[in-house]
């Protein structure tokens, strides 16, 4: 009878596999991107909402929101998941809509 090796220990276990996606617009810009300010209802400045209008998104929290800022980007990184399951392309984050009432995005 052949010896049987556990698959961990040989070459083809530490070859690349499948890994479930982010659920999420990819964090990394494809181009130029374009940002818009992200508000608390107080009007604090919370970070940028930003995409590279092709595929990629994100958020940017602004360093002297401090742990508002990094409350925001839990809440963001729901919006925005949201969106993307919705089938919304990167371009359209920067939609206002997206993030009332609890956010102001002020897109010029």
């Amino acid at each position: 009878m052949a010896e049987q090796r556990d698959v961990r220990w040989t070459d083809a276990g530490l070859s690349p596999g499948p890994v479930s996606g982010s659920g999420t617009y990819p964090g990394i810009p494809q181009g130029p991107k374009q940002q818009a300010p992200l508000h608390d209802q107080a009007g604090l400045l919370l970070g940028h909402v930003w995409t590279d209008g092709q595929a990629a998104a994100g958020f940017s929290p602004d360093r002297a929101a401090g742990p508002a800022g990094v409350r925001a980007s839990g809440q963001v990184w729901g919006i925005m998941r949201d969106a993307y399951v919705a089938g919304r392309p990167a371009a359209g984050v920067l939609d206002p809509s997206l993030f009332r009432p609890d956010f102001e995005l002020r897109v010029d």
